[in-house]
């Protein structure tokens, strides 16, 4: 695997373990690093290039013509909107933050709320999406919202 974006490699030691680890620093969070050995498959399978500024437009276009049904059953819902986040499938969650945005819409005529887990995970899904599409394409992130509408992308 090359090595990502915003990362170095270095040997670290942990306990009294010493390896080689990926050093990384989320983009726009500057109070964390993540360490991620370069031995371990489960771990760095789950790492992902950057967008491509292509790849970023053709992932908002996705978005604007794709879309999933609202899961009414609030057991089953946050299980599998969860699961969509951990998995990182970028589509897979412009689809999640999408539908979630407009049911928040929907109960928002109605003078009612989002449920607490369902405002959590739009919040996942938003920073997932946000900060790779505002770094990807050159966009102060809190500008993000503003050049999605722009490309009339509703999520």
């Amino acid at each position: 695997m090359s090595q990502p974006l915003g990362s170095d490699i270095s040997e670290q030691t942990f306990g009294n373990v010493t390896k080689k680890y990926y050093i990384l620093s989320p983009l726009y969070d500057d109070k964390n690093t993540i360490y991620v050995p370069l031995d371990n498959p489960e771990l760095t399978s789950k790492m992902k290039q950057v967008l491509t500024e292509e790849e970023a437009f053709a992932l908002i276009e996705y978005g604007k013509e794709n879309s999933m049904e609202w899961i009414a059953d609030n057991k089953e819902r946050p299980i599998k909107f969860k699961n969509i986040l951990e998995n990182g499938n970028r589509e897979e969650i412009i689809l999640v933050l999408k539908v979630l945005k407009e049911h928040r819409k929907s109960l928002e005529a109605l003078g009612k709320y989002l449920h607490s887990s369902d405002e959590i995970l739009l919040q996942r899904a938003e920073k997932a999406i946000y900060n790779e599409l505002a770094f990807v394409l050159g966009i102060e992130l809190n500008e993000i919202n503003e050049f999605l509408k722009t490309k009339n992308a509703k999520f």
